[in-house]
């Protein structure tokens, strides 16, 4: 996701850090545009009173009320006014002159300066506008006549904060516009290989083959991914190793349980040759089923080691001429488990192991060893179970002749819905009625005789 990308949390760190920036500069140099338009105002207030009183010295009373309103006259845009106020309060010239003879009204306010000679200069609101009030005192032979007073407006103060703001916020906008395009360009050009850096990594552990990863330049990217393309290439080799050395050590063990299956077969003179015709009619039986390839070759081999168990029962069991006593049956049945452990050695080959130990289970449950019932039986232990049942019925054995195949199948028929599945058993029916050719025409490809 994009949110979760480095591109965005770059984007995201550029837009913090410029936001930041442009607070602390907002505060910063607005209050230092302020500081410097309220000094150059003051001092403009400052001189604006020298000059004032510098014209009221040497000379009389009458004469200064109207100097000073001829001098107020010629102020500046930024002085919202100029009075001198005698002692009683009263106006005696004003820059405004329908304001002289009222009474002037001092205002309280934040006081910025105030010094002994009784000059002062307050930030003060008048009808509503924000202003800077100079008050200096007017002498005149010595003798304290009033005093002067100069209003200043504030504008240039607020105006010179409003312009730094604005070219503050209006550079942080274009930084913003043109600095996250460009992160997301820088990034992509280290985050786009990293992506395809991780795809391949995912990819590792099944691929069979993979390309090499383009490094966008010789830098620690590069460098980095350079060393993964080596890597997965040794890794890739190792695992083509592995798995050929795998297939290898599997197909030893498979050729020395088949040869194991036959060496069983073998020990029994009525039986030779019982687990590879096991597996021929399993194979026919699977692919009748609708088995894939697959699962026809993994039933293939569980039929040849179906019985493998037996290695471990006693030939005076396993060739006794006579029907078994019941001590002697339960040691027989041990060869479902028996040869349970015998697969379990190899890993490869413990697919096999539910076929091995459940050929004898049956269908009502009645079977060993775990009394497995109906669907509970895995497939291919319930297709094994039929095709060892027939083999066994229509080979001689000492006690007793072979079924012919008839005799075989009407006994299949019997067996149904309580020693065998009821569907898979008509389906072998319909395989043995065939006389023999879906068996070989099955079979054919899958199986190999020993």
């Amino acid at each position: 996701m994009f949110f979760k990308s480095i591109r965005f949390k770059a984007s995201l760190a550029f837009v913090v850090f410029v936001t930041v920036f442009a607070s602390a500069s907002l505060l910063m140099v607005t209050d230092s545009a302020e500081r410097t338009s309220l000094e150059e105002l003051l001092t403009k207030g400052r001189l604006l009173g020298d000059i004032t009183v510098r014209v009221t010295r040497n000379t009389s009373p009458q004469l200064l009320w109207k100097e000073l309103g001829t001098k107020f006259t010629e102020h500046g845009d930024e002085t919202l006014f100029m009075a001198a106020v005698d002692r009683q309060g009263i106006i005696r010239a004003h820059s405004l002159s329908f304001m002289t003879g009222q009474p002037f009204t001092a205002l309280e306010g934040k006081v910025l300066e105030m010094h002994k000679d009784g000059s002062s200069v307050r930030k003060v609101v008048r009808a509503g506008v924000t202003n800077y009030e100079f008050k200096r005192p007017l002498v005149i032979s010595g003798m304290r006549a009033g005093d002067i007073y100069i209003a200043l407006d504030s504008y240039p103060i607020t105006n010179a904060g409003r312009r730094t703001r604005s070219g503050i916020l209006i550079l942080s906008a274009l930084s913003l516009l043109t600095g996250i395009p460009a992160i997301l360009f820088i990034s992509s050009r280290f985050t786009t290989p990293l992506k395809k850096l991780s795809e391949s990594i995912n990819m590792l552990p099944t691929a069979g083959t993979m390309e090499d990863i383009k490094a966008p330049a010789m830098d620690e990217t590069g460098e980095l991914i350079e060393r993964f393309n080596r890597m997965s290439k040794t890794i890739l080799e190792q695992k083509r190793e592995l798995k050929q050395n795998s297939l290898d050590l599997e197909e030893s063990y498979v050729a020395t349980l088949r040869l194991l299956a036959a060496v069983i077969d073998a020990r029994d003179k009525y039986t030779r040759g019982h687990s590879a015709r096991v597996a021929r009619l399993s194979i026919a039986l699977g692919q009748r089923l609708g088995l894939d390839e697959a699962e026809t070759k993994d039933l293939e081999i569980s039929s040849m080691f179906h019985d493998v168990g037996k290695i471990r029962i006693p030939d005076s069991i396993l060739n006794k001429e006579d029907p078994l006593s019941e001590d002697e049956y339960k040691e027989m049945m041990k060869h479902a488990r028996f040869g349970a452990n015998i697969l379990g050695v190899a890993a490869s080959l413990q697919k096999h192991i539910p076929a091995a130990l459940y050929h004898h289970e049956r269908y009502d449950g009645s079977g060993y060893p775990e009394g497995l019932k109906s669907d509970e039986i895995p497939m291919a232990a319930t297709i094994i179970s039929l095709a060892d049942a027939f083999d066994a019925m229509t080979t001689s054995r000492p006690y007793r002749p072979a079924m012919t195949r008839q005799e075989a199948i009407d006994e299949l028929m019997r067996g149904k819905g309580t020693q065998f599945n009821p569907h898979i058993t008509e389906k072998f029916i319909e395989l043995l009625k065939n006389q023999g050719h879906d068996i070989d025409q099955h079979a054919q490809g899958y199986f190999s005789d020993i």
